[in-house]
């Protein structure tokens, strides 16, 4: 059993993006996500809800996938921030990190400062669906 982290990253900022903008968020966390995933944690990405917010926008407030995502944060063992500096804002995200703050989750920000999770898998390369192949070598020792 993994170690669970929460990805918290700027997706629509309160429905205020338009929908361009919102799948380079999305990109981005996705990509994020690789690296976390690399390190072997089991990541919870919100961003992933872009593809049914497409088809729901009109049925779903925001309030309520911050709803989720407070339930999802809850049951998380760590948390990693994308800090606005670099990814842009997020009034969600921001949220987020106060709830994590809360319940004294592990806050990470730097994928370079996060641990590693499980020595035994190394997951070299970056996404089959950019392309490329993903390839899982197991550590002998």
């Amino acid at each position: 059993m993994g170690k669970v982290i929460y990805l918290a990253g700027p997706i629509g900022n309160g429905h205020t993006v338009d929908p361009r903008k919102m799948y380079q968020n999305v990109r981005q966390a996705e990509e994020v996500m690789l690296k976390l995933m690399n390190k072997g944690w089991s990541v919870i990405c919100p961003h992933l809800s872009y593809y049914p917010y497409l088809h729901w926008a009109d049925h779903v407030h925001w309030q309520r996938w911050l709803d989720m995502d407070a339930d999802f944060v809850r049951k998380a063992d760590a948390f990693f921030y994308m800090k606005p500096e670099v990814y842009g804002p997020s009034k969600g995200a921001a949220q987020e990190l106060e709830w994590a703050k809360e319940q004294n989750k592990e806050i990470y920000d730097d994928i370079n400062t996060i641990p590693s999770i499980d020595p035994q898998l190394i997951i070299d390369s970056v996404c089959k669906s950019c392309g490329e192949n993903v390839t899982e070598t197991p550590i002998s020792g």
